[in-house]
C-alpha cells in the first residue's frame, strides 16, 4: 500500500504482493484489512458504518435481482445477493450482454443506487 503523488491510497489487487515487489507479503486484500483496523482504531466508526449499512444495500441489492430475474434472466445468471458481494448484484459470466442489458434498462431506474458486479467462475 502507498500514496500516489495525487494523495490517493493504492492498493495491489488481492492476491499480489502487498509491498509490490513480487517477494511474498501480505496481498493487497489482506494489507487493506489491515489499514481498515488500524484506522478504525484511531478513528472509531469507519468500519461500524459500512458494517449498518450493508444489510440495507445487501436487500437493495437483493431487489434489483428480483426484478432482473422478472424481465428475462434467470437466478443461475443473477443468484441471490450475498454480504460477502458488498450490496452488490453479481451476475454470471456467462449471461448474455444484450439479455442483461434489456432486463437492466428496465429496472436501473429504480436501483441506481445498486452497483453491479461480475460473479467469476468458482465463487
Amino acid at each position: 500500500m502507498q500514496v500516489n503523488k495525487q494523495g490517493q491510497v493504492e492498493i495491489p489487487a488481492a492476491g499480489a504482493d502487498g509491498d509490490g515487489s513480487g517477494s511474498g507479503g501480505n496481498s493487497g486484500a489482506e494489507a487493506m484489512q489491515k489499514a481498515m483496523t488500524e484506522c478504525d482504531a484511531k478513528v472509531p466508526g469507519m468500519q461500524q458504518l459500512a458494517n449498518k449499512e450493508l444489510p440495507k444495500m445487501v436487500e437493495r441489492a437483493r431487489q434489483l435481482a428480483v426484478c432482473l430475474r422478472k424481465n428475462g434472466l434467470t437466478v443461475t445468471q443473477v443468484p441471490d445477493t450475498e454480504p460477502k458481494f458488498s450490496g452488490n448484484v453479481a451476475i454470471a459470466v456467462d449471461t448474455d450482454p444484450a439479455a442483461f442489458e434489456r432486463a437492466y434498462a428496465i429496472c436501473s431506474k429504480d436501483f441506481q443506487d445498486v452497483g453491479v458486479t461480475s460473479l467469476g467462475k468458482g465463487q
